[in-house]
């Protein structure tokens, strides 16, 4: 890591606890840079704030990552380090990936199903024996991942650990199959189906704390809802129940993916919700969102960052949601019990109420008074 760069995460919290690159990052970095003077064009998957990109030598790079926070830490980085950023381009990982690349550069993500769809990608756009450099932490490293990498890709080699951390060197294995990058899941007891991108939140099967919200609807007061929020909506399964089964004419949903805007777009199709106005945005908690006087906001709220166990993110969008919801109205979310989030409600809404619970979940309402 070149000492005088300054990285910080997106969005900046002066209270902070994590920083913006690991010994991953810096064993990567240190090892493409003892090997090569520049790397030419890179592809660069799942630089998470730009450690990558800010410290190695390259012509043009090519950042693919999915969460929009990655794309505006990066560009803040930049920015924060008055480096210009003509060299590098970002991408979605569901777009056409650039040709003529000399390194693909991987943080290994928290997901298989992701690593496996990227992998089969890059497989499928580059030739035989494509530099493919990997790293991660040993301890997200586990016997599948190994074996992933190892047959996916070819001359797979493991380096040794370096500050709890591994370097895998590999070449791409050329082949000519279809990337699956969308998975189906048929809901029949809610009548609804879904097309989920590969990286969306529980995109092979029905979240339990999901199930718990659709299951306990009725105990919602919803009728009179004109205007709706999804936020952090995932693949949009809250919103598009809601607006299937009561009067909601007017939807907004909001993520910080690319596979949750995707395949919010695609299950809006796949419901015939069409006729309903709807807005997606790709952006952080309700940033991007202007309209206020909204009737309700319904949230399955993220505390996983990550690797990381983090309820910031939470209670941005509680703060946040008083000031887009009209008077009167809601903010719903569900919730594992064992957050407490109940306590951080009652210091921002007048009145908070649970509304259904059990062992692990709990549904919370707070009204805007």
């Amino acid at each position: 890591m070149k000492k005088d760069i300054k990285l910080c995460r997106y969005p900046y919290r002066t209270d902070d606890s994590f920083q913006a690159w690991n010994s991953a990052d810096e064993y990567i970095i240190s090892f493409l840079t003892d090997n090569e003077d520049s790397l030419g064009n890179v592809l660069i998957i799942e630089d998470e704030f730009g450690a990558l990109a800010l410290n190695l030598s390259y012509d043009k790079a090519y950042l693919v990552n999915d969460s929009v926070l990655s794309e505006k830490g990066i560009v803040e980085n930049f920015s924060r380090n008055g480096i210009n950023q003509d060299k590098i381009s970002h991408l979605s990982p569901y777009e056409k990936f650039p040709e003529k690349i000399d390194y693909i550069i991987i943080k290994i993500p928290k997901s298989n199903d992701y690593l496996k769809f990227l992998i089969d990608k890059i497989n499928s756009s580059y030739p035989e024996g494509t530099k493919v450099i990997c790293s991660a932490m040993v301890k997200y490293l586990n016997s599948s991942v190994y074996n992933l990498l190892t047959e996916q890709l070819s001359n797979t080699t493991y380096s040794l650990s370096w500050k709890k951390a591994k370097v895998i060197t590999a070449g791409v294995k050329a082949c000519d199959n279809e990337v699956q990058d969308y998975i189906h899941l048929d809901i029949p007891e809610f009548n609804i189906k879904m097309v989920n991108k590969i990286n969306s939140f529980s995109s092979k099967k029905l979240d339990l704390g999901t199930r718990f919200f659709l299951e306990n609807v009725d105990k919602m007061n919803i009728d009179k809802w004109d205007s709706l929020i999804d936020v952090c909506c995932g693949n949009g399964i809250l919103g598009i129940y809601l607006a299937k089964t009561k009067n909601i004419s007017r939807l907004i949903f909001s993520d910080i993916s690319y596979s949750a805007i995707e395949s919010t777009k695609d299950n809006l199709k796949v419901n015939q919700l069409q006729n309903k106005e709807a807005s997606i945005y790709r952006d952080n908690s309700l940033d991007a969102i202007k309209e206020v006087g909204v009737d309700a906001i319904v949230c399955n709220p993220p505390f996983h960052d990550k690797h990381k166990i983090s309820i910031s993110t939470a209670l941005e969008i509680f703060e946040a949601s008083k000031k887009v919801l009209k008077a009167n109205g809601k903010l719903i979310i569900v919730a594992n019990r064992h957050l407490g989030y109940q306590q951080h409600l009652t210091k921002i809404f007048t009145e908070v109420k649970i509304l259904a619970q059990n062992k692990k979940f709990v549904i919370i309402e707070s009204i805007k008074k």
